[in-house]
């Protein structure tokens, strides 16, 4: 690990956060939402609501006003139940996520939503066994632009039950790219995997590596075989321990993360990764302190044409319900700014304890993303900051 960045905290800075949706008790909104470019739409899931077994929704605004809508919502059989992760869109406007149980196994499964004209159609994509196809998938699916084909990650299963790297192609079906071994290799596949414009796949392992305390790993293919490298382990130290998000620079290769612990103060970090000739080498960008700049960083995303970068702490700040943060780049440093920080008191309707990422339009620069808990009725907000 490379010694710190100098890392300074600056206080908050002129934003707007408003709440503009509040979720019915025991809906539990964990994913990241997604942003329509054209319509301004946001898409996202409820791990529990609907029919007990977790929800799909749309957001759309309108002279002001948001209006939820209602896409599907999960039966708890064969369709799926709980979707943690979030949805993607593809090009012509369907819906694809993953649910952690449900299927014919109760093992997950990955499905996708049609718009028909006036409702939405659900169709399960595939059903995971629990055997070497892999098991518990919960968090989003990753297309690849080019060929139109699904990425993502199971938990657990695959050869040694540390987890697979799977694929959907357009075609149909599923095929495993990859069975984590554990040990040094990986284990607990709990990230999106996300494509470099050379066709490498990249993505994290929550435990295993040298220390057993997660990994950052890439995967290559070569002649239809699927190899792959470890490009870092943490030790739980000063560098971090258990990762939990991730971006890529797609101009430079940078590789920028977040662990949930690990740092000076063991509340966790975000760090950076540089690819170089023989080993990747990592920095640590900033560590938390828990009060008042957050704890368990869980969310990040990267302006790639600002290098700036915005993510979410689950605890901490004044209040201990969590954060949105930015990291802002000048020279060999980095600022830390709180732009929120979530405050659920007795007679406030904030939002508490963000699980996922920001999704920042890059038309106005707004931030909008979900907590699970708080909000008027206790059962997690969607939230909108304004710069």
């Amino acid at each position: 690990m490379t010694a710190a960045c100098v890392a300074l905290s600056a206080p908050a800075i002129a934003q707007t956060e408003t709440v503009i949706w509040n979720f019915a008790a025991g809906s539990y909104p964990y994913a990241r939402l997604a942003l329509d470019p054209a319509t301004g739409a946001l898409y996202g899931t409820t791990y529990e609501g609907g029919n007990g077994y977790g929800t799909a929704f749309s957001l759309v605004e309108k002279r002001g006003v948001w209006k939820y809508n209602l896409l599907y919502a999960f039966g708890g059989g064969a369709d799926g139940a709980y979707p943690y992760g979030g949805l993607t869109e593809d090009a012509s406007g369907a819906l694809h996520g993953t649910t952690q149980y449900g299927g014919i196994a109760n093992r997950g499964t990955a499905f996708k939503l049609t718009f028909n004209g006036s409702s939405w159609d659900h169709s399960t994509v595939h059903s995971f066994g629990g055997g070497s196809d892999g098991t518990y998938p919960y968090v989003n699916l990753t297309m690849d632009r080019t060929t139109g084909a699904f990425y993502g990650t199971t938990y657990s299963g695959g050869a040694a039950n540390c987890g697979t790297v799977f694929e959907l192609p357009p075609s149909g079906g599923e095929s495993v790219l990859y069975a984590f071994r554990g040990q040094n290799g990986g284990c607990s596949a709990q990230s999106p995997v996300r494509e470099d414009s050379k066709g490498l796949l990249y993505g994290m392992t929550l435990s295993g590596g040298a220390h057993n305390r997660g990994t950052v790993y890439s995967l290559k293919e070569s002649l239809g075989v699927w190899r792959e490298s470890v490009l870092y382990s943490f030790t739980g130290g000063n560098d971090g321990g258990y990762p939990a998000d991730f971006d890529l620079d797609p101009k430079t290769g940078v590789l920028y993360g977040t662990t949930y612990s690990g740092g000076d103060l063991l509340q966790g970090v975000v760090f950076e990764l540089v690819p170089a000739k023989k080993a990747w080498r990592e920095t640590v960008l900033y560590a938390f302190a828990g009060k008042p700049d957050g704890s368990n960083p869980a969310g990040l995303h990267l302006d790639a044409s600002t290098g700036i970068l915005f993510g979410t702490t689950e605890l901490g700040g004044d209040r201990n319900k969590g954060t949105v943060f930015q990291l802002t780049p000048s020279g060999n440093s980095w600022t830390e700014t709180q732009l929120h920080g979530f405050d659920r008191r007795k007679h406030s309707v904030d939002g508490a304890y963000p699980q996922a990422r920001p999704t920042e339009d890059i038309k106005t620069l707004d931030l909008y993303g979900t907590t699970i808990d708080g909000g008027t009725f206790n059962g997690g907000a969607a939230y909108v900051i304004v710069p």
